[in-house]
């Protein structure tokens, strides 16, 4: 074999091998990285309203809302005061509400207002 070839038979060699190190490197360092998405969504109105009532009726009413298929939330506020997370609905007594990660469901619990209600899940 002449020099030339011999050369670039080495060459070639060392090219791969920088190659795949370099690509196994980058596999272990890309490795469990968290996913981040970004965008918005769209936002849904939702009308509630209550008329008539009963004797012995309670003066104050709960609303139990359960938004589906979201993602752990950072924070969930409602009117301006952030809910606590609580282990189950049956705990809150005033405000708060649950995750189940298992169906990826979020189940709010908040006094009804016949004024607006804002709540921001984030």
């Amino acid at each position: 074999m002449d020099k030339s070839k011999k050369y670039l038979a080495i060459s070639f060699i060392v090219v791969l091998a920088a190659v795949t190190i370099i690509s196994f490197a980058g596999m272990l360092l890309l490795k469990n990285k968290p996913v981040i998405l970004q965008g918005q969504i769209e936002a849904t109105e939702i009308r509630i309203s209550t008329e008539g009532g009963y004797k012995g009726m309670p003066e104050s009413k709960m609303i139990e809302l359960s938004v589906i298929g979201v993602a752990q939330p950072k924070e969930i506020v409602w009117n301006g005061t952030p809910l606590e997370r609580a282990q189950s609905l049956k705990m809150i007594r005033q405000y708060g509400y649950v995750y189940d990660a298992a169906t990826r469901t979020a189940h709010l619990r908040f006094p009804y207002s016949p004024s607006l209600t804002t709540i921001t899940v984030k």
